[in-house]
């Protein structure tokens, strides 16, 4: 942990997840994990108390291998000497993985990626509602209609970061890809696989439902980069 390091105190309540806590704050599970010395990422309880790092007026970053400071500052879009002065006592020659950096006002940047990702289909079905404008607001997500109990299928190999309830998704499972890549795999019926494991591209994950806010059995298909939801139709082949 860096000196300088801001926290702040959160309280957890019924259906929180470390996945969806972190996505609140910015903040990825491991570095939860790490700063309050969680055993299981997927037991968490309500009343428990959380310290959540944040960044001087920004976020937080937990540095893995092959990290540098020159692809931290263009990843968030900050000058190279704004994260040097966030981060003082920081040799930008050797950055210790599972550290963790401030990144003052950073907001991840979406590079464009179409050319060098692609992604199976994580099940065959109608597209119900595409990505876009929908009635007064925003679906953020690729709706496909499927028969209830239906294989979702992971559409990158990766790793499962989220497999539980998921407030008005339902049953969720989210795959992170790395690279800042993840995909939501959203109203299951059935969960099939468990945080932290390894899963390949076509890999049975779930099978399809109606869970949560739904009317009738389909996926709801996010894919993020970066932490901002993008149009999966781009990437599926």
């Amino acid at each position: 942990m860096q000196a300088g390091t801001q926290f702040l105190t959160y309280t957890v309540r019924k259906g929180d997840t470390l996945w969806a806590i972190g996505q609140r704050f910015g903040v990825d599970i491991q570095t939860l994990v790490a700063t309050n010395g969680i055993a299981n990422a997927n037991r968490i309880y309500p009343g428990q108390q959380l310290r959540i790092p944040r960044g001087t007026g920004g976020r937080v970053h937990t540095v893995v291998r092959g990290d540098t400071l020159w692809d931290l500052s263009r990843r968030y879009g900050i000058p190279l000497e704004t994260l040097q002065q966030a981060n003082p006592g920081v040799d930008p020659r050797r950055l210790v993985p599972g550290s963790i950096l401030n990144i003052p006002g950073g907001e991840r940047q979406v590079a464009d990626r179409s050319g060098s990702l692609s992604f199976i289909w994580p099940v065959r079905g109608r597209i119900s509602s595409p990505f876009g404008s929908r009635g007064d607001g925003y679906h953020y997500g690729l709706d496909i209609a499927c028969p209830q109990g239906s294989s979702i299928r992971a559409a990158r190999s990766g790793r499962v970061v989220a497999s539980s309830w998921q407030g008005s998704y339902g049953r969720v499972v989210v795959i992170d890809h790395g690279n800042g890549i993840e995909t939501l795999y959203a109203h299951a019926s059935e969960l099939l696989v468990r945080v932290g494991q390894w899963v390949n591209q076509g890999e049975i994950i779930a099978r399809v439902g109606s869970t949560g806010r739904s009317t009738g059995p389909h996926l709801h298909f996010e894919i993020r980069i970066d932490g901002i939801r993008v149009n999966p139709a781009r990437y599926l082949r």
